[in-house]
Order: C-alpha cells, then sequence, then structure tokens
C-alpha cells in the first residue's frame, strides 16, 4: 500500500495505529499452532506486533521480498508482520507531500486477498483519525468464526448436482484434463528450477486504460474480471503463435479464485478469514480470437457465471497444508487470477482523509492497452 501524508510520521504512529488493528481485527491474534496432526486457531489476548521501519526506498519489490520473503514459524506471537519504508517528498502533491509505502503480510491461513486489503483501508482510516486528533474507535472491525456454514453449502451442492447429470456432464466440459501441458510449457520447455521463487512485479494501474476497458466489457455486458480473463486468454494465444506453436484451436487454463463470502448469508459486518476457492477453467480458443475479442468474453463470461451460480467452487478438492507441499501433480494451469472485480471495487471505495491520502499500486494489465482498438 503507497499514501501519502500532509506530515512526516514518526513511526510510534504507525505502530500504534498497527496495534489498534490488531485489537480491533481478530484474525491478527491468532496463531495457527499444531496439537498432534491438526493445526488449531489459537487466539491470543493482547500479543506484541511484528512491525519495522525500512531503509527509505522506490524499489517496491524489494520491500515486498523483505516484508513477504521470511516464512511464519509456529512460535511467533503474531502470523502476521508489516514493514513500512519512507519514499520521499512529492511536492507537485503539496497537501500531502510525504509518500510511504506499507506492505502487510498475514499469514494465508487466516485471511485471503481481499482481508488484506481491508486491513490495508482500515489501517489508513486509524492513522487518520490518530494524526487528526480525532477519538479512536475501538470496536471491532470484522468477525473471525469457523465456517460450519460453508461445509453445509458445499453438502448442499453435491447433492443438487448429484440430482442433474446433464449439469456434470457440461461442467466437466469446462474442467482441464489430467494430462494437458500448460502452453507456456509447450513453447520454452518445463524451466529446470531445483526450488520455487517468487518475484514481485509492481505496477501502478493507468486510470484512463482500466476506464475505457470497463465501458467496453459495460457495454458487451459483461464483468471486468471475465473481460480481462479474456485479454490474457487471447494474450496467451498470440504469444503461442508468435513462438511458432501453430493451431487451429489452442486450449488455456486458468484457476480463478473466487470468494466463498457470496454464498454467505449477507451482513454489515466483514467476514475475515480465508475464503478464496480456487476454480479451474478451461477455455478453447482460435489464433484469430482477437478480431471477435467481444464475443469470446461474452461466451466466457456466461461460462464463469454458470459455474458460480451452480456454486461449483464449492465442489473443487480440499487439501491439507501437507499434501499440497507433498502434492507431485503436473503443473495444469497456464495463470492464475484473483477475482480483480472484487479487488477493484474494494480499491475504488477507499476514502481520502484529513492527514492521509491512500494510493493504491496493484500490478497493471499491459492487455487493457493491447485490446483497445
Amino acid at each position: 500500500m503507497i499514501f501519502s501524508t500532509s506530515k512526516l510520521l514518526q513511526p510510534s504512529q504507525v505502530k500504534r495505529s498497527l496495534e489498534i488493528l490488531q485489537r480491533r481485527q481478530p484474525n491478527l491474534r491468532t496463531c495457527l499452532q499444531p496439537r498432534g496432526k491438526i493445526l488449531w486457531h489459537v487466539q491470543k489476548t493482547n500479543p506484541a506486533i511484528n512491525f519495522q521501519v525500512l531503509e527509505p526506498q522506490d524499489d517496491l519489490g524489494s520491500l515486498c521480498e523483505q516484508v513477504l520473503g521470511k516464512p511464519f514459524s509456529y512460535s511467533d506471537s503474531v502470523q502476521w508482520r508489516a514493514g513500512l519504508a519512507y519514499r520521499g517528498s512529492h511536492q507537485h502533491n503539496t497537501p500531502f507531500p510525504h509518500q510511504y509505502a506499507l506492505v502487510i503480510h498475514i499469514h494465508h491461513g487466516q485471511c485471503d486477498g481481499y482481508d488484506v486489503i481491508k486491513s490495508q483501508l482500515w489501517f489508513s482510516d486509524i492513522l487518520d483519525d490518530i494524526l487528526s486528533g480525532r477519538r479512536i474507535n475501538e470496536t471491532p472491525l470484522c468477525t473471525y468464526r469457523e465456517n460450519d456454514d460453508v461445509k453445509s453449502l458445499m453438502e448442499q451442492v453435491k447433492i443438487r448436482l448429484l440430482e442433474d447429470p446433464h449439469k456434470i456432464d457440461s461442467i466437466r466440459r469446462t474442467q482441464p484434463s489430467e494430462d494437458r501441458t500448460p502452453l507456456l510449457m509447450k513453447i520454452a520447455g518445463k524451466p529446470q528450477i531445483p526450488e520455487t521463487s517468487t518475484g514481485y512485479v509492481i505496477r501502478t494501474f493507468i486510470p484512463q486504460v482500466m476506464n475505457k476497458f470497463q465501458e467496453k466489457a459495460k457495454a458487451a455486458g459483461i464483468s471486468f474480471n471475465s473481460s480481462l480473463i479474456a485479454a490474457i486468454n487471447t494474450a496467451f494465444v498470440e504469444l503461442a503463435t508468435e513462438a511458432g506453436l501453430s493451431q487451429d484451436a489452442y486450449e488455456v487454463t486458468f484457476g480463478h479464485i473466487i470468494s466463498l463470502r457470496i454464498y454467505l448469508e449477507k451482513s454489515t459486518t466483514h467476514r475475515s478469514g480465508l475464503y478464496g476457492k480456487m476454480h479451474n477453467h478451461s477455455s478453447t480458443l482460435s489464433k484469430n480470437t482477437r478480431d471477435n475479442f467481444w464475443e469470446y468474453a461474452t461466451q466466457l463470461h456466461q461460462e464463469l457465471r454458470s459455474a458460480i451460480k451452480t456454486g461449483l467452487v464449492l465442489q473443487q478438492p480440499e487439501m491439507t497444508p501437507d499434501e499440497i507441499v507433498a502434492n507431485t501433480c503436473p503443473t495444469l494451469y497456464d495463470y492464475t487470477l484473483s477475482n480483480m472485480s472484487t479487488l477493484i471495487s474494494a480499491v475504488l471505495c477507499i476514502p481520502y482523509g484529513n492527514s492521509v491520502v491512500p494510493s493504491a499500486t496493484y500490478a497493471h494489465a499491459m492487455l487493457g492497452e493491447r485490446y483497445l482498438e
């Protein structure tokens, strides 16, 4: 999260804001700890936070690596950390000249991506209250509870699907085959890397590009999320074609992360926790999909909407952490994408404070510029 302030910050002000956030957000006071072969969520009363002030820097990728690159331990008092770096004074933004970058890393067993964004927004509000001298609100910001209702929903969906063989057959046609090879591996071969590594590519959304792309999607009657997936799929096919892989049709398979909150009873209070679930989807494209891009995007949108409406994502197999680490299944996906519509709706709701102005930075899809003509 990048934000600007009207005055230079004291580290104590940021630390206090994070301490208040932890008191008001229960999953930040919770640790995963083993008891036998089972991991339990253990809630602490008032644990110390893990906060550090980093060297001033403009390299956001390096900053992310410093905060996100370290694993958590069962012995940690809290399983989240935050790092703050000063990015300098920007005189062109005179009311808020001082810019900072804050990276918040929360154990994925206790939150999902939407939770992290909510945490950043709440932090921004709390810091603005502190800098403006307002009374600090200590009421809980969210709930954190067991997922018995999710398990019940999964059983209901399973029963409905078993009663509709035709629906099951149509669903199977959108699932990846177990022997497929991702397009990138067909082009460049399987990478010979001894261990998995993670890199961070940070770009800022260009508002004009995003707005124009959203307008075109809205005019076609489809979501921004479906449009973006269609653009990525089209780019994959064109990349394969340019690399010399000539086929009449191409299959692109992606993992679409969907929030299970959409299936739960509506509430005015945010429900924290890990509610992201992977929906596997395969899509067939011709090498000339660019020529009828919006027709393809509409078809893809209908497929995804049907999968979400039927609750198919609730039937994706679950795995324990040990099973995930030990899993030797072949790579089937070309890429994985979070629900961008959900994330962007949260980002666009960022309020301006009296002393703090958040300016969220996210990966900018170059595809948006490529498919606007």
